[in-house]
């Protein structure tokens, strides 16, 4: 798992495969938009979208940002985790 700060991303390399989960951060707002999850179809069902979204909720949390879920799966992510559900912007 890799955290490219500097392109808002966290990835995850796999042989040939790149997974990735990309992000918006507020700095002003403390505010982390998650706006999209992509894993590529010869990784899916190996809980690597999961990874992801665990470690990006990892770095909210660690920053005190509040998530906003515009990724599909990290919402439902979220909703599956309830440990999680504090960070979500209400």
């Amino acid at each position: 798992m890799n955290h490219i700060q500097d392109q808002n991303k966290f990835e995850i390399k796999t042989g040939e495969h790149t997974s990735e989960l990309t992000y918006n951060l507020d700095s002003v707002n403390k505010l982390m938009e998650v706006y999209r999850t992509y894993v590529p179809d010869a990784l899916r069902g190996q809980g690597v979208a999961a990874r992801l979204n665990k470690a990006a909720l990892a770095f909210a949390e660690e920053n005190q940002f509040k998530v906003v879920p515009v990724c599909s799966y990290t919402a439902g992510y979220i909703a599956k985790h309830p440990e999680f559900e504090h960070l979500l912007k209400k």
